[in-house]
């Protein structure tokens, strides 16, 4: 349990810190280990720059419908807990979790885009450390 927020209780382990904050009744559960990459059966593909190609068009309809979206279900579930610590993807885990009804080849195809994304930026996301002050910086565009 944390000493300044009751609700908030922390695991440390030698290789990761899994973290779990309790808000009336939601839950935030999030785990600064890579086994998202690893549980996807993509641990060794190569990276790419970007997460999806801008302007991308997508539809409900691209492609054939997966026989098992189990996967695809998984992996955008975890990338959406991913997204608490890697604020840089939740545009493009929004987009693929638009197709959690009924996801296609094409959609998984995406989903795995981002995987190879993040395969490039693993050590990318927020931490926060306690020594010196915490300065947060960030820009918003008006538009």
């Amino acid at each position: 349990m944390s000493h300044s927020d009751p609700s908030l209780f922390l695991k440390y382990s030698d290789s990761s810190i899994v973290v779990l904050l309790l808000y009336v009744d939601d839950i935030i559960l999030t785990e600064s280990n890579p086994q998202i990459i690893h549980e996807s059966g993509m641990s060794s593909c190569k990276p790419c720059p970007t997460p999806l190609k801008p302007h991308i068009e997508i539809l409900l309809t691209d492609g054939i419908p997966l026989k098992d979206p189990n996967q695809y279900h998984s992996i955008v579930g975890a990338l959406q807990y991913l997204t608490f610590t890697r604020s840089d993807i939740a545009h493009y885990v929004n987009i693929v979790d638009q197709f959690m009804n009924n996801p296609t080849e094409h959609h998984f195809f995406l989903v795995k885009r981002i995987l190879h994304y993040l395969q490039g930026t693993l050590r990318y996301g927020f931490t926060y450390s306690a020594s010196g002050p915490l300065l947060l910086s960030a820009y918003s565009d008006s538009d």
